[in-house]
């Protein structure tokens, strides 16, 4: 709606103050209609309350319970799986290379001196 005023879409703006003068329109008739209603029995219309407040205790319960936790998707993360002796190492700060013959560190297999 903000929208719409702000850019002066007059159609839609008409639309909606029609709709609000119909949705007036049906309150002041159902307004009269309870008007109209409440020369029956008192009993009746205590009965009526009782039954409503039921139904508004129940919607109210319903919308204030906590909503449903759902299960995530993939492997959940957990501290409860040990951890090998690899990983319980600290990493060194700056990464040399390895070996593939001898498995030194600070040259690769094709300039290895061990061969």
């Amino acid at each position: 709606m903000q929208r719409a005023v702000r850019f002066r879409q007059h159609d839609i703006l008409k639309k909606l103050q029609d709709l609000l003068t119909e949705l007036q329109e049906d309150v002041l008739v159902d307004s009269s209609d309870n008007d109209d209603g409440e020369t029956r029995s008192n009993d009746n219309d205590d009965s009526d309350d009782n039954e409503d407040d039921k139904k508004n205790n129940q919607l109210a319960e319903i919308s204030l319970q906590n909503s449903k936790r759902r299960k995530a998707k993939g492997r959940p993360k957990s501290s409860k799986r040990i951890k090998r002796s690899e990983e319980l190492k600290p990493v060194p700060s700056k990464r040399q290379n390895q070996c593939g013959n001898c498995g030194d560190y600070g040259h690769y297999r094709s300039r290895c001196p061990k061969k």
